[in-house]
C-alpha cells in the first residue's frame, strides 16, 4: 500500500479551457477587463508607494507641526481617492462595455483536460468505476465521489477527477493485501475496504469491480 498525492493545480488550466470556449466577443472583452483591473491595481500600489513618500518627507515641507498633520491628511485623502475613483470607473466600464457573459458549463471534456497531468502522475487508466465514499480512515475522502481504478495488478483510489478539481490524493492497493466485504448501514448495502490502519466506507458496486479484476488475474 502506498499513498501519494501529486503537486499539479488544475485551477489555471481549468479556466484556460472555459475562456476557450467562449465567443469571440467574449473573448475580447475578458482580456479588455483583465487589463483595466490590472492597472487599476498597479496604479494603486503606485498611489500607495507615493503616498508613503510624500508622507516620510512631510517634515522637510513645513516646520509647523499642525500644518504637517493637515498636509499628511490631504495627501493621504488625494493619493486614496484616485486610485479608488478609477477603480470603480473601470468597474462600470466592465460591466457596462466589456461584459463577458457567463462562464459555459464546465463539462466533462473540459475537467478531464485540465486533470490530465494529474490522470498521468497517477497512472489512472479507463478500467474504473465511480462510486460513494461514506467514510474513511483519510477525512480528505469522507463523503465525496471516489474514482476506483485497476491498473496492472494495483486497485487506486482517488477523488472523482472526472467532475472536481480538487486533488486529495491517491491510494494504492495490491490486490493480495486488501480486505473488503459487503454490509448493510443506514438501509444501503456497502463495501468495506481495508488495508493495514488503512479504511473506506464505499458504495456496494466496489466489491464487485474488485472481485472481477480478482477473479481475471487468477
Amino acid at each position: 500500500m502506498k499513498y501519494y498525492k501529486s503537486n499539479y493545480n488544475s485551477d489555471y488550466k481549468l479556466l484556460k479551457l472555459k475562456i476557450k470556449a467562449l465567443s469571440k466577443k467574449d473573448k475580447r472583452n475578458y482580456k479588455i477587463s483583465e487589463i483595466l483591473y490590472f492597472v487599476s491595481f498597479f496604479i494603486l500600489i503606485a498611489e500607495f508607494v507615493l503616498m508613503f513618500l510624500l508622507i516620510i518627507n512631510v517634515k522637510h515641507m513645513t516646520n509647523n507641526q499642525f500644518l504637517k498633520i493637515l498636509l499628511i491628511v490631504i495627501f493621504s485623502f488625494l493619493l486614496l481617492i484616485l486610485p479608488i475613483s478609477l477603480l470603480s470607473f473601470h468597474i462600470y466600464l466592465i460591466n457596462h462595455f466589456f461584459k463577458v457573459s457567463k462562464f459555459h458549463n464546465t463539462t466533462y471534456k473540459m475537467m478531464y483536460e485540465a486533470n490530465i497531468k494529474i490522470f498521468e502522475y497517477y497512472d489512472l487508466n479507463d478500467n474504473y468505476i465511480i462510486t460513494k465514499c461514506y467514510n474513511s480512515s483519510n477525512d480528505s475522502f469522507i463523503n465525496k465521489d471516489v474514482l476506483i481504478c485497476y491498473n496492472n495488478g494495483k486497485i487506486k483510489i482517488t477523488n472523482d477527477l472526472y467532475h472536481s478539481i480538487s486533488d486529495i490524493g491517491c491510494y494504492e492497493f495490491d490486490l493480495s493485501e486488501i480486505k473488503y466485504h459487503n454490509f448493510k448501514e443506514d438501509g444501503l448495502i456497502k463495501t468495506k475496504l481495508e488495508c493495514e490502519d488503512i479504511s473506506f466506507i464505499l458504495g456496494y458496486r466496489a466489491k464487485t469491480f474488485i472481485e472481477k479484476r480478482k477473479f481475471n488475474v487468477q
